[in-house]
């Protein structure tokens, strides 16, 4: 037994799922705009300097980049290959900072990786939700 609700009217489940979810995230814009557009009820804030809103995910994340951490990794290892001429065993230092370096990186990474994607994720909802309500 098939039940209407189960198909879509001509069975293309791709463009019935993309019309629900862009119908969805036009909704929430929708409700975003109606909630920032409404006036704030209460005191008046004390400063009147409009209060700046920073986004929930950011770009880039705090601290050094990455790049800037392998120049120096790199010139560090490039100052132990040169010391390693006068001193043998100095190049083994080199190893553990390459070590040091890697942990770092697969650490930044995962730190920052959720973010990214989450704020990825919300902007291609809103460009949906754009090209949904032009559509119309």
């Amino acid at each position: 037994m098939q039940l209407p609700s189960d198909t879509p009217p001509d069975g293309d489940f791709a463009r019935y799922v993309e019309k629900l979810s862009a119908a969805s995230a036009a909704a929430v814009v929708e409700k975003q705009a109606i909630t920032d557009a409404q006036p704030h009820r209460g005191p008046a804030p004390a400063a009147a300097r409009p209060v700046r809103r920073e986004p929930a995910h950011s770009a880039k994340p705090a601290g050094p980049s990455l790049w800037t951490v392998g120049k120096w990794v790199l010139m560090i290892w490039v100052a132990l290959q040169l010391l390693s001429v006068l001193l043998p065993r100095a190049g083994m230092f080199s190893v553990p900072l390459l070590l040091a370096f890697a942990a770092w990186a697969i650490y930044r990474f995962k730190k920052s990786s959720p973010a990214l994607l989450a704020g990825r994720l919300r902007e291609l909802a809103e460009q949906a939700a754009k090209e949904f309500k032009q559509g119309k």
